[in-house]
């Protein structure tokens, strides 16, 4: 029975966020999650750190790319790395990998740096975040995929 309470508080308070909306709880609830999901393989970059002189890679699926992606990205699958997307791209170059929350861009970011790229870094929190602070986002419908069911849920707004 403890077990099941020490597993079903923190359960519980993750899905008052989602279901009240308390901005302030839903905030916390969402990076306390992604920290636990996402693993730090490749060090962070905060939205506001990333400037037009950095290349972005972005670790969705095609289908995610379409709807929206960060202006002059290129999209590039995580799990296997076309080497020719990385034309012109030189390894000492910063480059920015992004997904939806970190997780795909982490893995692609550990591939990035064993092909030799050394300052290569995952855009904390991905698309959801930049989309999160207003930053421009370009495609066939420049709203945020969100990926599936449940990370769309943390995609709805709050005022």
């Amino acid at each position: 029975m403890k077990k099941v309470m020490t597993f079903g508080v923190p359960l519980l308070v993750l899905l008052m966020a989602v279901v009240w909306q308390s901005c302030s709880m839903k905030r916390w609830a969402y990076y306390k999650l992604l920290n636990e999901v996402v693993p730090e393989k490749v060090p962070y970059i905060n939205v506001s750190e990333v400037n037009a002189q950095y290349h972005l890679l972005d670790a969705r699926s095609e289908e995610e790319y379409e709807v929206s992606h960060l202006e002059g990205a290129r999209r590039i699958d995580f799990d296997s790395i076309d080497t020719s997307v990385l034309d012109g791209i030189p390894k000492s170059d910063t480059v920015v990998v992004y997904c939806s929350v970190g997780y795909r861009s982490s893995v692609a970011g550990e591939a990035l740096k064993e092909l030799g790229y050394i300052n290569v870094y995952n855009l904390y929190g991905g698309i959801f975040e930049w989309a999160a602070h207003d930053s421009t986002l370009v495609g066939n419908g420049a709203k945020v995929h969100p990926y599936n069911w449940f990370w769309g849920l943390w995609r709805r707004s709050c005022p």
